[in-house]
């Protein structure tokens, strides 16, 4: 996902993939975000190799997803809205 005008949208395919984290006003590290991304885990089933219902774990499973290799860091104030990072990851 890109930022354009305080309004975030979603990457054409390709080798990158991304995910968010949202400040709400206050800066993210990427060490913070990845740790917020981590709390995901207790919703993933290993042995299904899917989320509990109704619950998300898509960004838990891309921290530690073996073709995930490079992670990229951005990070945007909002006007509008507070300030989100953006983070890139690379597949091999």
């Amino acid at each position: 996902m890109i930022h354009k005008g305080c309004k975030l949208s979603n990457l054409a395919g390709g080798k990158y993939g991304a995910n968010q984290a949202w400040g709400n006003g206050k800066p993210v590290t990427a060490s913070t975000a990845v740790d917020i991304w981590v709390q995901q885990k207790k919703y993933y089933n290993h042995a299904h190799n899917s989320c509990a219902p109704n619950r998300k774990c898509g960004v838990y499973t891309q921290v530690v997803w073996r073709k995930s290799v490079e992670l990229g860091y951005a990070q945007a104030l909002c006007v509008e809205s507070g300030e989100w990072s953006y983070f890139d990851y690379l597949f091999l």
